[in-house]
């Protein structure tokens, strides 16, 4: 999920490179490192052009939160896990959902083992989920975004 979630995070930087110079990266709580993303969500984020097919595991790290101005997780149960590891950081991190809608309890339900098109839904998801965040970052609702 995290991989897809940076990559189209990533393509709405591009879109708009010239206003804003930020980027996004996925980091696992017990990430293996290094580990090379899914074939599926490579496959379901092709049909939108966007290539993450080079996109390698990271493992969290206290560095990177300390870095960064926001945290989203795909799951309550993930935010959990940072906090209890580092809580420090509370003041910005949310789950993509808490953060878009406000919504403390929807997480991105994880597509591992399920077949592509499980990997697809969770891509339109994730495109969706990411566009509310993406205006509510840049404080409009009327960009419109290509997917």
């Amino acid at each position: 999920r995290s991989p897809m979630a940076e990559g189209i995070f990533n393509h709405f930087v591009l879109e708009h490179k010239k206003e804003y110079e930020w980027s996004s990266w996925s980091a696992g709580i017990n990430a293996m490192e290094m580990d090379k993303v899914s074939k599926y969500s490579v496959e379901a984020l092709k049909r939108d052009s966007i290539d993450i097919s080079n996109y390698f595991a990271l493992g969290i790290s206290w560095e990177m939160l300390e870095g960064s101005f926001l945290i989203l997780t795909m799951s309550n149960s993930h935010k959990q896990e940072i906090l209890s590891r580092y809580p420090e950081f509370y003041q910005k991190i949310f789950t993509v959902y808490e953060y878009a809608e406000g919504d403390k309890f929807r997480n991105i339900e994880d597509p591992y083992g399920y077949p592509l098109e499980v990997y697809q839904d969770c891509a339109d998801e994730l495109w969706d989920v990411l566009k509310k965040i993406w205006n509510k970052l840049i404080g409009t609702e009327s960009v419109f975004l290509n997917k």
